[in-house]
């Protein structure tokens, strides 16, 4: 009988000790699968959160041509930031977001007024990657042809056609009628305005505000809009941002005032002159001053009013900006 619960209680010992070498490898088979899920989900769940604009951007672009970046990227920015972090390791750096507010900047248009999902939307993958230019054929004859201009200097008379734009190296004078009319003026449906730093700067090649050089009037920042590359950058409004980088360190700020704000004079000559002699005055606070009264009366309220969900989404970011800015010039006296 001894013999016996002793026999039995080596069997049972003996199945203890092999159920516990059974679950320790189970534990590592699980932990295993465990990690091989948490894989498979970080990288399916943000593209299938995003599946909307998966579908908008193939029905926009069937065959495949605008690839400046990536969707599955801003899948990984706003749902899992470890994936983006490790997608971008193996993204050319051409198709990368170089900063942050990049995303921002691109994802603001693409839910802002995305065509076909929002009412009047115009935002496709082509003006995010190649241009603005429609699809259409003009209404209007350019050097000659219905056709749309493909230089710079071509680009440049048809806009001063379109706002009824003069520059004479001095003074900037423009129609504000004539650039709301214009059926070929596909730069009104942004927003975009013909006293604005980027039609400014594009018409009259300067590159930086004759009032402060280190304000940018974007010269050559039109260009990709209007499908003028160089190098590897893109077109649209990602080859924008490419142009512009971080846009003498001022970001999206100062993306977004070279867009849509108004804040030029129509004689430049005076002002430039009085910054000359106002010796008692630090020419960035006139700036400021500037940029204060043009942005948080004129153009707060012109941002509002557009038709466009752009102006609705951008224009309190620059209220709150300029008001600063303002306020800041208001303090030294030069203003």
């Amino acid at each position: 009988m001894l013999n016996a619960k002793k026999k039995i209680s080596s069997t049972i010992s003996a199945k203890k000790k092999k159920l516990v070498v059974m679950s320790k490898t189970e534990i590592r088979l699980l932990l295993l699968l465990v990690f091989i899920l948490f894989i498979v989900m970080s990288i399916a769940v943000p593209i299938i959160s995003h599946g909307a604009t998966y579908r908008w951007w193939s029905k926009y672009d069937t065959k495949g041509k605008y690839d400046s970046f990536s969707l599955t990227s801003l899948a990984f920015f706003e749902s899992n930031a470890l994936m983006y972090g490790i997608y971008n390791l193996f993204t050319p750096i051409n198709k990368q977001f170089t900063h942050t507010w990049w995303v921002y900047f691109i994802t603001g248009f693409m839910k802002g007024a995305p065509k076909g999902i929002v009412k009047d939307g115009f935002v496709t993958p082509k003006s995010l990657c190649e241009s603005l230019i429609p699809d259409t054929i003009p209404h209007n004859e350019y050097n000659g042809k219905r056709a749309w201009p493909t230089t710079v200097s071509g680009w440049q008379d048809a806009i001063k056609e379109w706002g009824g734009i003069t520059w004479n190296g001095g003074e900037y004078k423009w129609n504000g009628g004539k650039w709301d009319k214009d059926k070929d003026n596909f730069l009104r449906q942004w927003g975009i305005s013909p006293s604005c730093n980027l039609i400014v700067g594009f018409i009259t090649n300067a590159d930086k505000s004759p009032i402060d050089q280190s304000i940018l009037w974007g010269n050559d920042l039109l260009q990709p809009l209007l499908g003028i590359k160089t190098g590897i950058s893109s077109g649209g409004w990602f080859g924008f941002l490419q142009h512009g980088d971080n846009f003498n360190g001022r970001g999206l700020s100062e993306a977004n005032r070279l867009i849509w704000s108004n804040e030029i004079p129509k004689n430049l000559s005076p002002v430039i002159k009085k910054q000359k002699t106002t010796s008692h005055c630090n020419p960035s606070s006139i700036t400021s001053g500037a940029l204060g009264l043009g942005m948080g009366g004129g153009f707060a309220m012109a941002a509002l009013s557009l038709t466009n969900p752009v102006g609705w989404i951008l224009g309190g970011i620059f209220v709150g900006a300029t008001t600063g800015g303002l306020l800041a010039a208001g303090s030294t006296g030069c203003i």
